[in-house]
């Protein structure tokens, strides 16, 4: 696996943002800054979602990235359960990670669980789920498949003080054991402290 290397310009409008970042494999990278600095749009930068006005991204591939978004419902399935959302997460990988889409359920019914997701929402669709409930599910999505790159856009952005400190200690827990780059953009600065080996701060 390569380094993710981003040395581009991105301009929208009247926005501007020169980024200069190496994510090497077995990193996390924390980026963080005011409202409006450019933190998601080096994410979309970094998933190939969006194209650079000058400049390069080498080391990524579009087909194996996760990408977890602000606007969490856009990233489930509408007419697919929250679990059978993320045992499809799990199944996009191809054969290895899951034997069965039995197995790919249960797989997605723990990780449900341990993000604090109760039993009778998983087996719901996404447009039933409040705004926590939707985030921690497009959350198990992202994670599940353990692609070799990770994109996460306020990941405890929509969660109360408990879910915040449930789903951080998850994060934690996962990223200190995956082998792949990450990136997490949030304006919480003390989050990206606990989360990631180093944080890049957006000037404005």
């Amino acid at each position: 696996m390569h380094d993710l290397v981003a040395a581009a310009t991105i301009e929208r409008d009247t926005f501007r943002l020169e980024v200069h970042l190496r994510v090497r494999p077995g990193e996390s990278v924390g980026i963080t800054g005011d409202i409006g600095s450019g933190k998601s749009s080096v994410l979309w930068l970094l998933a190939g979602r969006l194209t650079p006005a000058s400049g390069e991204l080498t080391g990524t591939d579009p087909g194996q990235v996760s990408l977890l978004t602000q606007l969490f419902q856009d990233d489930l399935i509408e007419n697919r359960t929250g679990v059978e959302n993320v045992a499809d997460a799990i199944e996009s990988v191809g054969p290895g990670l899951s034997d069965s889409t039995e197995h790919s359920e249960a797989t997605a019914r723990t990780i449900l669980s341990e993000l604090g997701v109760a039993d009778h929402v998983v087996d719901r669709l996404p447009w039933t789920f409040s705004g926590a409930e939707a985030q921690r599910v497009a959350l198990a999505c992202a994670l599940a498949p353990r692609p070799p790159l990770v994109l996460l856009d306020e990941p405890t952005g929509a969660l109360d003080k408990r879910g915040r400190a449930a789903v951080a200690g998850y994060l934690e827990s996962w990223l200190s054991d995956f082998t792949g780059r990450a990136v997490v953009a949030s304006t919480n600065r003390d989050l990206l402290d606990r989360l990631c080996d180093r944080v890049v701060e957006l000037d404005t």
